[in-house]
């Protein structure tokens, strides 16, 4: 077992989370949990997929919100085994998942993969369908309940060895053509993801800096206008986000 695994296990492990269970609200356990901040803020395609970095020896992640969940869920997941391996700053334009990649970046795909999709996990998954044999429809399935990519699920899938190297190239051929898009499956609640409301908004910036700003406003230290910029929200949408600190007080109180 790599290095990066046996981090991502013992880092799932420390935030409370069993190995034979997906993820949920990876967003949420960064921030709230690990306490790492994310800034979620939308570059377009081209934009950089996501970086790592320290400001005054504190941490915080970066995430492009244009990405679809799957990859924007892997990239934080990535950018978070950078922090976890003790990296340093790191900047990715484009996170790949194969080819030839210096090895940091290796490193930080080996634990996105065991920290979103934990091989543990993958088993008790496949043991509750009884071992089935692994297509395109059981790739899909499985990127569905674990929210990740059709690629990643197919090569978890080849790392358990539940699927041979010539069957996983066939696979990933038909995903790279789109086949995968056309697979129905019943309808079932995805895992929660903070990440889905965060990837709507132009920034979202971390939970702790949009509460400091709001707290800011009620006090009147901030105009609506400063903070409506700060936070790249509409006027109405503001007034959600007075509602939630008014939430929060309560809780304090």
């Amino acid at each position: 077992m790599s290095t990066a695994v046996e981090r991502a296990l013992e880092e799932r492990a420390r935030l409370g989370l069993s190995s034979k269970a997906p993820t949920p609200d990876l967003l949420g356990l960064i921030e709230n949990v690990a306490k790492v901040p994310v800034i979620v803020q939308q570059l377009g395609p081209t934009g950089i997929a996501g970086a790592y970095a320290l400001r005054r020896g504190l941490p915080f992640i970066f995430v492009n919100g244009s990405m679809p969940t799957v990859r924007a869920r892997f990239t934080l997941a990535h950018e978070y085994g950078h922090h976890v391996l003790q990296h340093g700053m790191s900047i990715d334009k484009v996170i790949n998942i194969s080819g030839k990649q210096p090895a940091k970046e290796v490193e930080a795909n080996s634990f996105a993969a065991e920290f979103l999709l934990p091989l543990e996990a993958l088993d008790a998954w496949l043991r509750d369908r009884d071992y089935p044999d692994a297509d395109l429809n059981v790739v899909v399935e499985l990127a569905r309940d674990f929210w990740v990519s059709a690629l990643v699920a197919c090569y978890r899938l080849l790392s358990a060895h539940r699927l041979s190297s010539k069957k996983a190239t066939e696979i990933e051929h038909a995903i790279e053509q789109g086949q995968h898009l056309q697979v129905r499956l019943p309808d079932t609640r995805l895992l929660p993801e903070s990440l889905v409301d965060a990837k709507g908004r132009v920034r979202r910036l971390p939970a702790e800096a949009e509460y400091a700003l709001l707290r800011a406003l009620d006090q009147g230290l901030l105009s609506e206008e400063d903070v409506e910029a700060k936070l790249q929200v509409p006027r109405d949408e503001l007034q959600a986000f007075q509602h939630r600190l008014a939430v929060n007080r309560a809780d304090e109180i």
